[in-house]
């Protein structure tokens, strides 16, 4: 049975693709990226993260968006 095959059958049972295609599983650093993402959008914004870098809320999350 190829990978097409059991995709299909998979799903119809319900159960998981990634199992099937990994390449669809979300990476650790991806899950991470967002959960930094979403605690900074959260939080009350202030003008800076680190005051001695000089890094704005919005340039760090600017920054975390590009890193896909």
């Amino acid at each position: 049975m190829d990978r097409y095959e059991q995709a299909l059958e998979r799903a119809k049972q319900g159960l998981p693709l990634d199992e099937v295609f990994p390449e669809l599983k979300e990476s650790v650093d991806e899950r991470i990226r967002r959960a930094i993402i979403s605690v900074m959008e959260r939080s009350s914004t202030t003008s800076t993260i680190l005051e001695n870098e000089n890094v704005s809320y919005s340039d760090a999350l600017a920054w975390l968006e590009k890193q896909k």
